[in-house]
């Protein structure tokens, strides 16, 4: 599959000028990589949302996504810029396993 280009300007975040600071990063939706234009002080989850309604994948709410940056899950809630990131880096998004049920009396 092509890459995917979105960006959406529901999901623009405030740009502090020391701040401002963009760069194109890849989530790997499905197998497929969106690429997603953030700035720096953009939270994790502002992308996430961005890459999951490029990729047609807005019906599942985001907090059923387990998103991981070098194997390793990520925080949605901080910024590009508490981790780092930089020019062309890739996030990993995949559907969370579920939970299991529970034993029926018998």
């Amino acid at each position: 599959m092509e890459d995917q280009n979105f960006t959406s300007p529901s999901h623009t975040a405030k740009v502090h000028p020391e701040n401002d600071r963009s760069f194109t990063v890849a989530f790997i939706v499905n197998g497929s990589p969106v690429k997603v234009p953030v700035h720096l002080n953009w939270t994790i989850k502002q992308a996430v949302a961005v890459a999951l309604e490029a990729s047609g994948n807005e019906g599942r709410n985001i907090d059923d996504w387990t998103v991981k940056f070098n194997n390793n899950p990520v925080d949605l809630s901080k910024t590009f810029q508490f981790y780092k990131i930089k020019e062309g880096s890739e996030f990993f998004l995949s559907l969370k396993a579920g939970q299991g049920g529970n034993y029926a009396d018998c």
